[in-house]
């Protein structure tokens, strides 16, 4: 799925889900982007921060049409690259960087919610603790808040 497929398969009620750890450098960028984005659109947000499955009774009770979930996922690319994933092409073992196989999290919710899951994909340069986002997956961060903003203002 390349970035216009990805706004293309946008349809009805729309949800975001930020995942990361903002003190683990690049791990952060799924949060990054979902706190940045509170408030700025009329969608409902959701940072999870580095434990999504806090949050699956609040997830599933959106009952969005399309869950877009944002993560930092190691995917032996170039750091800062990005891919989309539909929860049926992600179901691949080290595609995570948390403690939560981000796997289990969307096979409940594909059991919980007939929802559309999209995965936006992030790759880190840097995950230790400590650390702070790398320039690379902060232009990448960045890059998807215009283009989500641009395309979701417009969502009521």
């Amino acid at each position: 799925m390349d970035i216009n497929e990805f706004l293309n398969n946008l349809r009805g009620r729309v949800l975001i889900v930020g995942i990361g750890n903002p003190q683990r450098g690049d791990d952060y960028v799924g949060s990054y982007i979902a706190k940045y984005l509170e408030g700025k659109l009329s969608i409902p947000v959701i940072d999870c921060e580095d434990r999504p499955e806090r949050f699956l009774d609040k997830i599933t009770k959106e009952r969005a049409d399309t869950v877009i979930i944002i993560d930092s996922i190691q995917m032996n690319e170039a750091a800062g690259s990005f891919a989309f994933f539909s929860e049926d092409n992600f179901y691949q073992e080290g595609l995570f960087t948390h403690e939560t196989n981000l796997a289990l999290i969307i096979k409940y919710l594909k059991e919980a919610v007939s929802s559309q899951i999209i995965i936006i994909g992030i790759q880190p340069e840097k995950t230790q603790y400590g650390e702070s986002m790398s320039k690379k997956v902060k232009e990448t961060a960045d890059l998807f808040l215009e283009i989500l903003i641009k395309k979701l203002s417009s969502i009521k």
